[in-house]
């Protein structure tokens, strides 16, 4: 009986000392550090600020302006962020286009992503330029059509005057015209 609690003892203290066991120890797992990519970054911000209203990205954009010649990276994404927002002038528009093209070359590793991004952009732009010349074009036709829509309606008055004086003429000329037939009539009588 003293073999068996001398038996139960050791295996007990070893169990709790950890004897006999080979067992490594735990590797440390190694820290993994997540940076967002360059155009999640600028997508997740474009999306986020999509509720400004033109007065408060205008002056969002005018304060970074002035914080990002010397700011963080992060200062640029956010500037063209900001930039690219659908009430931005398009001189922030562009700028915009120039800060994309900049984290091209500060992260070659996303450079495909960043171009596809950027070819995007520039489409976008194109049509937001072509877009705003054929409204130049309209607004431009619509000024001309209502030019000439003013002189021919000063033309039509003008004819309408005319042809009140012409009326007035005529029927001063019909009246005229019934008093000679008249006195050709007296004459014609007086002759008999």
């Amino acid at each position: 009986m003293k073999l068996r609690w001398l038996v139960v003892w050791v295996v007990v203290c070893c169990g709790v000392a950890g004897c006999g066991s080979n067992k490594p120890a735990a590797p440390v797992a190694p820290k993994v550090v997540v940076r967002e990519s360059v155009v999640a970054t600028i997508l997740t911000c474009v999306q986020e600020n999509r509720g400004l209203s033109r007065q408060d990205q205008r002056s969002a954009y005018a304060d970074l302006d002035k914080q990002v010649e010397g700011g963080t990276e992060k200062d640029q994404l956010r500037l063209a962020c900001l930039g690219l927002h659908e009430r931005a002038t398009s001189r922030q528009f562009r700028r915009s286009l120039d800060l994309v093209a900049a984290q091209a070359e500060a992260h070659p590793d996303e450079a495909a992503s960043v171009q596809g991004l950027l070819a995007l952009l520039k489409r976008f732009d194109q049509e937001r330029v072509a877009r705003w010349v054929q409204q130049r074009n309209h607004r431009e036709a619509q000024e001309r059509l209502a030019a000439e829509k003013g002189q021919w309606t000063g033309r039509i008055e003008e004819l309408e005057q005319q042809a009140e004086q012409d009326q007035a003429r005529i029927k001063e000329l019909q009246e005229q015209i019934e008093q000679v037939k008249n006195i050709e009539n007296i004459i014609k009588n007086r002759e008999r």
